[in-house]
């Protein structure tokens, strides 16, 4: 089997990690009202592709995202939460919004005859404080109300950790709250590159004090994965990485960078984008590091990150790609 390739631009023959076994993620709706004709296509034919990969032999884990709070009416990062949008138009709470709408998406598959996911994972998206601290009570409350129908400590610990996306403002209680919880945070560090011209102004200084504490974060302990939010911001890892280390705009500025004490090392910057990823979706006994035993994924670049200046970490160029041993890229 033969599938395109967006990143390469080719048709490139189809070959698993491990023989037999298929790990496949698709993107689910955000559940803010009903998914119209354009929307199930695209289920339609992930589910074609699903049900042709079991046909053909192979045992599949397919995962779907149900986005939940967090998706602004413009995918520019402006307007209102959808979600709240659809709870005023409605007179309801997120909740029962969430609740009514992803129902209704499923009945509209069952009626489509597409198979329901073997995994459906809410991901909460929650930039500001009141969103993030709205977040962590329902995860509080979800655990308690779990123990209290005979899950255990054990259960509780070995099951997938809580997605928190953006996770921006937080304060001190707050992480306190966040490092007794199971939760992982879905960080964009390139947010930074344009929000640190306006933050201020936007959310005031103090608001603004307790905003983008990646470093803080870290010595927490807790873990933190890096993402883009492409196609709302470059999708580059090196973008991402240079911002979480230098902590300035693409032009270099300010000089010793925005919140220096939020800094984080290359190391961890580089953790975020790498190892912390595959631990977040419980992968990381196969892929995430480079050694014995584990899938050959890696990136030959065109110089040392861990010894070049900063403001260089955003120009790396990629040389060769590897999936699992094999050369799929080659500049």
């Amino acid at each position: 089997m033969y599938l395109y390739n967006s990143a390469t631009h080719k048709k490139e023959e189809f070959k698993t990690h491990t023989p037999g076994h298929v790990e496949m993620y698709t993107c689910g709706p955000t559940v803010y009202h009903f998914a119209h004709i354009g929307n199930l296509r695209s289920y339609i034919m992930e589910d074609v592709l699903e049900k042709y990969l079991r046909y053909a032999g192979y045992d599949v884990n397919r995962v779907m995202n149900i986005t939940d709070v967090g998706h602004l009416t413009s995918d520019a990062d402006e307007g209102e939460d959808k979600m709240l949008k659809g709870a005023k138009r409605e007179h309801k709470t997120v909740m029962e919004i969430a609740k009514y709408y992803t129902d209704a998406f499923f009945e509209d598959c069952r009626k489509l005859n597409i198979k329901r996911p073997d995994v459906v994972e809410p991901a909460t998206h929650c930039i500001g404080d009141k969103g993030l601290d709205c977040v962590l009570t329902a995860i509080e409350y979800t655990l308690e109300k779990s123990r209290e129908h005979g899950m255990t400590a054990r259960e509780q610990a070995d099951r997938d950790p809580f997605r928190i996306i953006h996770a921006q403002m937080a304060t001190d209680d707050m992480i306190r709250r966040m490092q007794k919880l199971p939760v992982v945070l879905d960080l964009q560090p390139v947010f930074l590159e344009t929000d640190m011209h306006w933050a201020v102004e936007r959310i005031g200084p103090e608001r603004a004090a307790y905003s983008y504490r990646w470093e803080t974060y870290r010595k927490a302990g807790l873990i933190l994965t890096g993402g883009s939010d492409c196609p709302v911001e470059p999708f580059s890892p090196w973008l991402n990485i240079y911002t979480a280390v230098a902590r300035k705009d693409f032009h270099h500025c300010p000089e010793g960078g925005y919140q220096p004490e939020e800094k984080m090392s290359v190391y961890d910057a580089v953790c975020m984008f790498t190892k912390n990823l595959h631990y977040a979706a419980g992968q990381d006994a196969v892929l995430g590091t480079l050694e014995p035993g584990k899938f050959a994924d890696m990136v030959v670049i065109d110089r040392d990150i861990f010894k070049i200046p900063a403001d260089e970490i955003m120009d790396i160029q990629v040389e060769k790609t590897y999936l699992a041993g094999r050369e799929v890229y080659s500049k």
